[in-house]
């Protein structure tokens, strides 16, 4: 009896990797016939990791089974695939040395040895595994998945009639299933309803008859793995995806923590390894599919106006006066007007101003690469496409006279490089992130920035898209995307070798900059030849008096085109002199008894009062100083800064003070706002996670400990993505913000934590029994103002509170009560709350407590008393992946 069970725990392992490569449409009846498996085979691959934590390095042996894409070698002998470059990543976190164990036979035989090796500890690791109970008791499993596989709807790889994401054409779809199919067919229902098709199944015996159906054109497609799809088909639906594990050999405990930590330290620091693997090696790059209809669509379409900015060959540039473009992103749409038919004409833009301008007057449809994490697409609203090449950014500093530069200040890839280069190499204390690709160019022309510290050590990844402008027509961003999703990396790289200048060419501007020693000996001498001149035919008097009252002017004018008034005030005499006084004491140049100004009621202006006490106060001073005010104009309010440079008199008298009164109005106003953007959460408008916890903090110290910290999580908010797309989710999202700003008072601390987690600090007593009321009216409100029109999607409100307790220390502990009141809340049954009492049965495992709290008492009057009888286990759900004998 034991022997039959330890049997059948390897038969589960097997289905369970089976399952989880999608290598069970492979049918086992018609495997091939091989040799008996042998072990040992392993290969050492990989470096000890420079970032271990500390432990000593050891030899991790990992199984090794050959399946396309997931694991395989290739000609040299090298191990690549998803798992195996999953694996160098996670090196990086720990002291291992990846060993790779290979043993003989087909794919079944080999899973099968490999698991009964991982089951005996012959092997430490293996990758590919579903979730069970069954398996949990034979292996180790971590807390963290590394990737995920969908079922995919699968068609003739020349088949045009099905596109991905395109399902006009999709309405009466035979589908070929056999047996092993069976309970995937309720899915592929789900999957239907939602994007609108129907389908009728064509049923055979075996697997192979189903393959040969599809590439016969019998029928229009079969079901697959998304990592396994059968040569000579290609996916153009996914569908009910499912999380995939490496499992560690039972007694490989510290192993198991080791792996765990590398996974969590990863998945932050690295959270889109999973997607770019994916893409990598499943997804079809090279291979576009365009359907008659969005042919007829694109012709409609007309010439669209693509936006190009200037400045930053070799990703885009133009010429403003002849709107010609250049440039990978150029490249990149002559390619799809000529597979596509999209006729399009360039629009360049010289700054980033001018092209939001363009975007916002609707004079553009399209803008042809914008990076990600831009204000682009904040400022315009675009729609932005999957990208289409991919680059890195790396910081670029001018000379900073203290520290280093601080990545956190720096801009961020701005629309023209080449003048960002000119205005840093120019500047002082400032860096800005800019493409590689962009900045190679142009430092190619020598000399020209010299000033200019590069950190190719601080590397950013840039990914390229197309911005779709104005109002979207999904079907626009349907090609665009499949269009982009085949692009490969061979392309890119033609794309951008045919568009990299191999020759630099200097301008006129540019000569004259880097010689500009020896053209200003050139001007000089060329003066000089002038001033002997002048002083031979210009007598004495006349000549100075000219040359005077030319100083004059031309300094008054400069002063003019400055916009600022300047100024000179002899302590002494009590006398201002001013320059330029257009703006402020107009008709007066020379003021004696300055500062007695407002008593002799020359001051009829309230801008002039207000200048000239501020004037004033930095006089008494009698040092350099700089002073911002802020003055009523007949125009409104405006910023002014008054900068003054004091001289004392060595003779003992009182000096003089020169100084400049400027408008910086818009200077101001722009640091207020990037101090605002820098607390509040850019979507909702409300404070972001830091600000907030900022805040409650800074509450919490003063010694104000009367309060209570409301967390709000909406419950199933994922289906609204899932079935109705971001943009609507977005919409919940800032329909809830927009609520919550109205329904507390002012005084309440309102923000975002992030993704759809909400919270509110309520300041001061706020009894028990009215904020269950309050907690009650903004759940019932919120389920009939906001989220009724996702009713049937089970979209509520799950919030928890906690007060401030003598007990709590700081904003961590005051957030974990909330947060587990939230989890009580949500194991009642969700669109509810749960005020916390902050005793230790808020813990979130109750283990084996058997005390009554108020926690028992709340889950059990909802009928879930059963959750707090036992200890809480992580529980993953498991891969049911077809069975041939379902």
């Amino acid at each position: 009896m034991g022997t039959m069970r330890k049997i059948v725990r390897i038969w589960v392992c097997c289905l369970a990797v089976l399952l989880s490569a999608g290598i069970l449409f492979l049918p086992m009846a018609q495997a091939q016939q091989t040799s008996q498996p042998t072990q040992g085979v392993g290969t050492q691959y990989g470096l000890t990791a420079q970032l271990g934590s500390g432990k000593q390095p050891r030899v991790v042996r990992v199984g090794f089974f050959i399946q396309k894409g997931l694991m395989e070698k290739d000609e040299a002998g090298q191990y690549t695939g998803y798992t195996v470059d999953f694996l160098n990543e996670i090196q990086r976190y720990t002291n291992w040395t990846i060993e790779y164990v290979e043993v003989e036979g087909d794919i079944n035989t080999q899973i099968s040895t490999l698991c009964n090796m991982l089951r005996d500890g012959e092997i430490d690791l293996m990758g590919t595994m579903n979730y069970s109970e069954a398996l949990a008791e034979m292996y180790l499993y971590p807390t963290y998945s590394y990737g995920t596989s969908c079922f995919s709807i699968a068609v003739a790889e020349d088949s045009e009639t099905f596109i991905e994401g395109d399902y006009s054409n999709w309405n009466g779809m035979t589908v070929a299933v056999y047996p092993g199919f069976s309970r995937r067919l309720s899915q592929l229902e789900q999957f239907a309803q939602v994007n609108g098709f129907t389908f009728k199944t064509v049923e055979y015996e075996t697997y192979d008859q189903v393959i040969e159906a599809v590439l016969k054109g019998e029928v229009d497609a079969t079901l697959q793995k998304d990592i396994s799809v059968h040569e000579g088909l290609r996916s153009v639906g996914r569908f009910s995806p499912e999380p995939f594990y490496f499992a560690v050999a039972p007694d490989e405990h510290e192993l198991l923590q080791d792996l765990n930590n590398a996974l969590s330290n990863l998945l932050r620091g690295y959270p889109h390894l999973e997607s770019e693997l994916y893409n990598k090696y499943f997804t079809n790059r090279g291979k576009f599919m365009i359907s008659e209809d969005l042919r007829q669509y694109i012709q409609s379409l007309g010439v669209q106006r693509v936006l190009f900015f200037q400045g930053n060959t070799p990703i885009q540039d133009g010429d403003a006066r002849t709107q010609e473009a250049s440039g990978v992103a150029k490249s990149y749409f002559d390619q799809l007007s000529a597979v596509t038919g999209l006729q399009y004409e360039p629009v360049i833009a010289t700054s980033y101003a001018e092209g939001v301008q363009l975007a916002l007057d609707g004079a553009v449809d399209l803008v042809a690469a914008v990076p990600a994490n831009t204000t682009l697409t904040v400022d315009t609203s675009l729609v932005i496409t999957q990208p289409y090449f991919e680059a890195h950014a790396v910081l670029v500093s001018a000379p900073y006279d203290e520290g280093v530069p601080n990545p956190k200040t720096a801009r961020w890839l701005v629309a023209n490089c080449l003048n960002e280069l000119g205005r840093l190499n120019a500047s002082r204390n400032e860096s800005t992130y800019m493409d590689s690709y962009i900045i190679s160019h142009y430092l190619q022309k020598q000399g020209l920035y010299s000033n200019l510290h590069l950190d190719w050590s601080d590397r950013q990844q840039v990914r390229y898209s197309v911005g779709i402008a104005g109002e979207v027509d999904q079907r626009l961003v349907t090609l665009l995307n499949n269009y982009a999703s085949s692009i490969t990396e061979e392309t890119c790289q033609e794309m951008l070798y045919n568009n990299t200048p191999h020759v630099v060419h200097y301008t006129l501007l540019e000569i004259i900059r880097l010689n500009i020693w020896q053209v200003l000996a050139v001007v000089l001498v060329l003066v000089m030849v002038a001033a002997v001149i002048v002083i031979r035919n210009v007598q004495g008097k006349n000549r100075m008096l000219r040359q005077v009252n030319q100083f004059n002017e031309r300094f008054k004018q400069f002063s003019e085109m400055l916009n600022e008034c300047l100024f000179e005030y002899d302590y002494d005499q009590d006398c201002m002199e001013i320059g330029n006084n257009s703006l402020f004491f107009v008709g007066l140049n020379q003021v004696e008894g300055f500062t007695r100004m407002g008593e002799q009621g020359k001051l009829s202006k309230q801008a002039d009062g207000q200048v000239h006490a501020a004037l004033c106060q930095a006089l008494e001073q009698r040092k350099d100083c700089s002073v911002d005010l802020q003055v009523d104009l007949p125009g409104g309010q405006r910023w002014y800064r008054i900068l003054m440079r004091y001289l004392p008199d060595e003779q003992g008298g009182g000096g003089t003070a020169l100084g400049r009164l400027l408008d910086v109005n818009d200077e101001v106003m722009r640091d207020n706002a990037l101090r605002k953007q820098a607390k509040y959460d850019a979507f909702t408008g409300l404070l972001n996670r830091s600000s907030v916890q900022e805040w409650v903090s800074e509450y919490l110290a003063n010694g104000r400990r009367v309060g209570v910290l409301l967390l709000l999580d909406i419950d199933n908010f994922k289906n609204v993505n899932d079935t109705m797309g971001h943009p609507e989710g977005d919409t919940l999202l800032k329909q809830l913000a927009g609520y919550l700003s109205t329904s507390f008072r002012a005084t309440d601390i309102k923000g975002r934590l992030g993704g759809d987690e909400f919270v509110v600090f309520m300041p001061g007593d706020t009894p028990e029994p009215l904020l269950g009321q309050k907690l009650r009216t903004t759940i019932d409100e919120l389920n009939r103002l906001v989220f009724a029109p996702y009713r049937h999607l089970g979209v509520s409100i799950s919030v928890g509170a906690a007060y401030v307790t003598p007990e709590i220390e700081d904003y961590a502990g005051l957030y974990k009560q909330a947060d587990n009141a939230m989890y009580v809340a949500k194991q009642g049954g969700k669109n509810d709350f749960f005020i916390s009492d902050g005793s230790s049965c808020m813990e979130k495992d109750c283990g084996d407590c058997e005390r009554t709290c108020k926690r028992r008492t709340y889950l059990a009057a909802r009928g879930k008393s059963e959750l707090v009888e036992q200890r809480r286990e992580p529980v993953r759900k498991a891969w049911r992946e077809p069975d041939v004998n379902s």
